[in-house]
């Protein structure tokens, strides 16, 4: 992995004291979000995964450091780097996310550098946050077209498009992501860099009561019409070209004291392994890094 690291986001005046960023709504943006919502996957355009799991009752949250990519993708097709935090069974999951893609569950999802034409009208690299309280069958919301997330950053926000995205063995631009529970609160906050940002309050999260079951960090994307796949992180396999892929580094959970600890074990999750543009995931406990991506020319994935 690249030494020369910077944060995905640039220095800016902000907002006004007193205010906060909200990307303004337009009528083709709510359009794009319900077609997300109410789309099915067919055989032609399924959703891949490479990343690792890690399972555990009670926890109160994860963090991890994220390095952002432009990946290629079609209209058809998203790509995308996620951390996801999750309790419940997957028809009643509740989910947050910010950042590469779609996600779903009783979760809380930072999804970083969504590139993902559907949801924004064009191909920019973007944060974006999601969340669902009940496997999104009444309640689901992207960004800030509707109430749930609390924003209280005056410069960063979701639905913002990244400053700079990394460069193959060169500067790689990566962002800490932490979604973890205020006791007093109940406020599920996100932390980017070590700074607040918004909450969802614990109301919309029932499952959440008794803390966190699992979370996932690694890549998600979706294949197109076509049943081609997109580029994932920078496209280029993990195997051949350990130095120029998507990382996640010092993966952590958050236990009911509040601690940061590193996982006991992680599982490994890929869902496309067919053919030479495969995607795959390697975790290195010794280091606490992961590696993904994969897809450089299109992936073509075998069930």
């Amino acid at each position: 992995m690249p030494h020369d690291k910077k944060s995905i986001f640039s220095l800016g005046d902000g907002c006004p004291k007193g205010t906060v960023p909200i990307r303004r709504t337009t009528k083709e943006d709510l359009i794009r979000s319900q077609s997300l919502s109410s789309w099915t996957p067919s055989s032609a355009n399924r959703i891949y995964r490479a990343g690792v799991f890690y399972k555990k009752t009670g926890m109160h949250g994860g963090k991890g450091t994220v390095n952002a990519w432009h990946p290629e993708v079609r209209s058809d097709q998203y790509s995308s780097s996620e951390l996801s935090i999750k309790s419940g069974p997957s028809n009643q999951t509740s989910a947050i996310k910010f950042g590469w893609t779609e996600c779903s569950g009783l979760s809380l999802i930072f999804c970083m550098s969504i590139v993902n034409p559907h949801l924004y009208g064009d191909d920019k690299t973007r944060n974006f946050a999601y969340w669902t309280g009940d496997g999104g069958h009444k309640t689901e919301c992207y960004n800030t077209l509707c109430s749930g997330y609390v924003q209280v950053h005056q410069t960063r926000g979701p639905g913002q498009a990244v400053a700079q995205t990394s460069i193959v063995a060169g500067q790689q631009y990566e962002v800490t992501i932490e979604i973890s529970l205020e006791q007093e609160t109940g406020k599920w906050w996100l932390i980017l860099d070590d700074v607040k940002i918004g909450y969802w309050p614990k109301q919309l999260f029932p499952l959440f009561k008794t803390g966190v079951e699992s979370i996932f960090w690694g890549g998600r994307v979706k294949a197109g019409n076509d049943g081609v796949s997109p580029q994932m992180g920078s496209g280029f396999p993990i195997d051949d070209y350990p130095e120029t892929t998507g990382y996640f580094a010092d993966l952590k959970y958050i236990d009911e004291s509040n601690q940061s600890l590193q996982p006991e074990s992680v599982d490994t999750v890929v869902d496309c392994r067919g053919g030479p543009n495969r995607y795959d995931a390697k975790y290195y406990s010794k280091h606490n890094i992961l590696h993904f991506g994969g897809g450089l020319d299109g992936a073509h994935c075998y069930e």
